[in-house]
């Protein structure tokens, strides 16, 4: 196994960032729309976030 695919993904999707935030979803977005946490950004039509920005 190479040494790039034990690296966690750097972008989480909101799915993936409620878990490491350890939030459901609709907690998760209630966060992001309350300013708590930083808004999601589009790529390739996914909404995603940066993993260092919930750290």
């Amino acid at each position: 196994m190479s040494d790039e695919s034990k690296l966690a993904p750097r972008l989480l999707t909101r799915r993936q960032a409620a878990a490491y935030c350890g939030a459901s979803i609709p907690t998760f977005n209630k966060w992001v729309l309350a300013g708590v946490l930083p808004q999601s950004v589009s790529i390739t039509n996914r909404w995603v976030v940066s993993r260092s920005t919930l750290s």
